[in-house]
C-alpha cells in the first residue's frame, strides 16, 4: 500500500546488545578467541538491524620473557673444533668483529649443554634445534630459542616454529643461566639447557638439525624469520670434534630449464655447472614459495632484480672483501637511481652462497615467498628481470652494472620456451653498436 505523503516511518531505536557468551575485544587477552556483536531490534517492523559483527578468531600468545642477566663479555671462537661445536654463516666467520656474521655453538658438561648465539641484527637472532629421533625427542624436542632486541633491551625466550612464523611458547626444556647483551645492532647471548641424565645415551649422543633465524622484532613481537643457517644434517652437539659443517658448496645447472624452472642467462649456451664466465639464473615455483638460483663471475657481488609497476626488490648475494678469509653474505635492497639501497625483506626464509674460484665466482640459492614488502609475485607474475654485478668495500655495495633485463612471467617456466627470441646481454649490445660504428666508418 503506497504510503501518504509526509509520511515518515519510525527509525529504529539502536542499541548496544553483548550475549553473555561474547565478551569485548581486550588487549588483556591477546590468547582468547573474542566477537563483538552490536545490533537493534524492531519488534514491531519484526526486522533486525545488524550494525556490527565483529568476531576476532585466532590464537595470540603472548612472549614468554625468561629472566636474564647481562653478560659482559664477547662470544669467541675460542674452542671450536676442541671443546665445542660451532656453526656460523659465512663459514668460519669471527663472531663480534665479522659484519654479518651469524654464530653458535654448543658445549656438553655433565649433562648440561652450554650454547652460545650472536648475530648482527636490529630484531632477534634464534637457534633452532629439531631432533633426529624419538629417543632424542625425549630430551628435547624441536624447539626455538630467541635472543632478541626491544629497545635496546635484551630478552630471551623460547618459541615453536611453523614455517617462517615463530610462536612464543612455553618449553619442558629446562634452560637457566641466560646472559645477554646488546651492543647496537649485535646481539650476544648464552644460556644452559639441562637434559635428564638417565636418558643420555652411553656416548653422550645429541643428533639434532641445526638452524639459525634472525628476523625483526616489535617490542618483544616477533616478525618472520630468515634462514641464515641451515645443518641440513643431524649434528651431534655434544662432540665438538665431528661434524663440523664445511663451507656451502653448490651444483646450480641447467638440468629442468623450461622443464620444472625457469631459467635466464646471458647467453643461450650459459651453463653455471661448465663456465663461469656468464651471469644465469632460475627461479622455480614450490607450494606458495618460490626457489631462486643466481650465479655470476664476480669478485664483489651478483644481483637479481624484481620491477614491477615502478616497485623494485634486489637480492645481493656478495663477497665481504675486507676479510682474509672469504666471506659471503647476502642482502635484499632496494635500486634508487644508480645505486642499491638495504631494505627489509622478512618473507626470504633461508639463504645460502658462496664465493668460489679465487673470489670470482658468487653463487647463491634463497627461498622467498611469493610476495615481498613492496613487490607481489600472487597479484602479477610478469616482472622485468635484472641481473647484476658490481663491486664491494667490505660490505658495501657499489652501484651495479646491468648484464640482462627483459621482461617475463617469472612463475610460467616455458615462458622463454620456443620463443624464437633469445636473451641479449648488455655485451651483445654493445658488440652490435660497435659493428654498426665500424660499418658508418668505413662507409
Amino acid at each position: 500500500m503506497p504510503r501518504p505523503i509526509g509520511f515518515k516511518k519510525k527509525e529504529p531505536e539502536i542499541k548496544p546488545y553483548t550475549s553473555a557468551l561474547l565478551h569485548p575485544v581486550s588487549a588483556s587477552h591477546p590468547s582468547s578467541s573474542q566477537c563483538v556483536c552490536v545490533f537493534s531490534v524492531d519488534m514491531e517492523a519484526r526486522f533486525v538491524v545488524l550494525l556490527v559483527l565483529l568476531c576476532a578468531v585466532g590464537h595470540f600468545t603472548e612472549a614468554q620473557i625468561l629472566p636474564s642477566s647481562a653478560l659482559n663479555s664477547n662470544i669467541t671462537r675460542t674452542g671450536c673444533g676442541s671443546s665445542k661445536l660451532c656453526v656460523s654463516n659465512p663459514f668460519k666467520c669471527t663472531p663480534s668483529t665479522t659484519s654479518s656474521c651469524f654464530f653458535s655453538s654448543t658445549q656438553l658438561t655433565n649433562a648440561v649443554l652450554t650454547v652460545e648465539l650472536t648475530g648482527l641484527v636490529t630484531g632477534y637472532v634464534a637457534l633452532g634445534l629439531n631432533p633426529s629421533n624419538n629417543e632424542t625427542q625425549q630430551l628435547m624436542g624441536p624447539v626455538v630459542f630467541v635472543c632478541g632486541n626491544n629497545n635496546s633491551n635484551f630478552f630471551f625466550e623460547t618459541a615453536n616454529q611453523s614455517g617462517p612464523v615463530l610462536t612464543p611458547n612455553v618449553v619442558t626444556t629446562n634452560v637457566t643461566s641466560v646472559q645477554g647483551s646488546i651492543t647496537g645492532n649485535l646481539i650476544q647471548c648464552t644460556f644452559n639447557i639441562s637434559f635428564n641424565s638417565t636418558l643420555l645415551t652411553a656416548a653422550g649422543q645429541l643428533p639434532y638439525n641445526v638452524s639459525i633465524f634472525n628476523g625483526t622484532t616489535n617490542g618483544t613481537a616477533l616478525g618472520n624469520a630468515t634462514t641464515v643457517f641451515q645443518s641440513f644434517k643431524f649434528l651431534n652437539l655434544a662432540n665438538a670434534m665431528s661434524n663440523i659443517p664445511a663451507a656451502a658448496t653448490f651444483n646450480i645447472n641447467r638440468t629442468g630449464c623450461g622443464v620444472s624452472k625457469l631459467c635466464i642467462a646471458t647467453g643461450p649456451n650459459c651453463d653455471p655447472s661448465v663456465s663461469s664466465s656468464c651471469f644465469f639464473t632460475s627461479i622455480q615455483a614450490t607450494s606458495q614459495n618460490f626457489l631462486f638460483e643466481l650465479s655470476g663471475t664476480t669478485s664483489g657481488f651478483v644481483a637479481l632484480g624484481l620491477t614491477q609497476q615502478g616497485s623494485n626488490v634486489v637480492f645481493v648475494c656478495a663477497n665481504n672483501n675486507s676479510f682474509n678469509n672469504i666471506e659471503y653474505f647476502f642482502l635484499p635492497a632496494t635500486k634508487v637511481g644508480k645505486r642499491l639501497l638495504p631494505v627489509n625483506v622478512d618473507t626470504v626464509y633461508s639463504n645460502q652462497g658462496v664465493v668460489s674460484e679465487n673470489k670470482s665466482l658468487i653463487q647463491c640459492i634463497f627461498n622467498t615467498s611469493s610476495s615481498f614488502s613492496n613487490v607481489s609475485i600472487k597479484a602479477d607474475s610478469v616482472f622485468t628481470v635484472t641481473l647484476m654485478n658490481g663491486s664491494t668495500s667490505g660490505s658495501t655495495l657499489g652501484d651495479p652494472d646491468t648484464q640482462l633485463e627483459l621482461r617475463v612471467d617469472i612463475s610460467n617456466v616455458t615462458a622463454l620456451n620456443n620463443s624464437n627470441r633469445h636473451v641479449i646481454s648488455l655485451w651483445t649490445s654493445v658488440l652490435v653498436l660497435l659493428i654498426s660504428a665500424l660499418t658508418l666508418r668505413f662507409i
